[in-house]
């Protein structure tokens, strides 16, 4: 299987919950897992440029995850949240995955947002 020449383990926090009077409720059991992913890079500014205009400023990285990988959530629907991965000792919010196949495997980007929660 081809990897990333400097891939590194992160961990992934899935936060399970539900839709409840139009607010998410998470549940109090979570999980965590590793994912093996590109080493994050910081977001480039054509990329900056593709996102959304309010996560332009929390906008910090962009990892690379292989597709026989667990895929990551990106944002709440009536069963999950948005996963967060955790890098430098802070909580990032996994957004705006893309297909990227410039390696052997087929891969997939993922825009982190620096966050306060998690």
């Amino acid at each position: 299987m081809g990897r990333p020449l400097d891939a590194m383990l992160l961990t992934v926090t899935r936060r399970p919950g539900a839709w409840t009077d139009g607010s998410w409720v998470p549940s109090t059991t979570g999980s965590t897992f590793n994912i093996t992913a590109s080493r994050p890079q910081p977001v480039g500014p054509e990329l900056m440029e593709m996102l959304p205009e309010a996560a332009r400023t929390s906008a910090r990285y962009v990892v690379y995850v292989s597709d026989d990988q667990e895929r990551l959530y990106l944002v709440e629907d009536a069963t999950h949240a948005a996963d967060y991965v955790a890098y430098e000792g802070k909580q990032h919010l996994v957004t705006s995955a893309e297909r990227w196949a410039g390696m052997p495997l087929g891969y997939r980007s993922y825009v982190l947002l620096e966050t306060t929660n998690g």
